[in-house]
């Protein structure tokens, strides 16, 4: 004797599998969020945030710009550091050239990567900058 499903069990059953094809398919996603920290205080602040995150969800892709502490949670570095910690208006404006190009790249390499989501720290001249884009 064999067991026979009705139609409308058959799609039933049909759309539960499709359904939880999606949900494993959403949650095999990683999510990429884009962050950028000015200083090297911006560093430890971004550092403590990815932690917190990386805890809550193991698939997280970090790009941007952080220091040593951010790396080590796993940010890929577009450049150093360094290159945006820049203050005072004679060092900007010495600096002015390099910073829009700085600028470009991390456009770029946000763009490249598909960021689902940005996050700049400290830093809101360029911050905002990047965050209208």
């Amino acid at each position: 004797m064999t067991d026979s499903a009705t139609p409308d069990q058959y799609h039933n059953l049909i759309d539960q599998t499709e359904t939880e094809i999606r949900s494993a398919e959403l949650q095999t996603v990683p999510l990429v969020i884009g962050i950028i920290a000015g200083e090297v205080s911006g560093d430890s602040l971004g550092a403590d945030f990815m932690q917190q995150m990386n805890n809550l969800r193991g698939d997280i892709v970090w790009v941007g710009v952080g220091g040593t502490k951010m790396q080590a949670q796993g940010l890929q570095s577009i450049f150093p550091l360094e290159r945006l910690a820049v203050m005072g208006l004679v060092e900007v404006m010495a600096q002015l050239p390099d910073l829009l190009k700085a600028r470009r790249e991390l456009l770029s390499a946000f763009k490249a990567a598909d960021i689902d989501w940005f996050i700049g720290i400290d830093a809101p001249d360029f911050n905002l900058r990047v965050a209208k884009n």
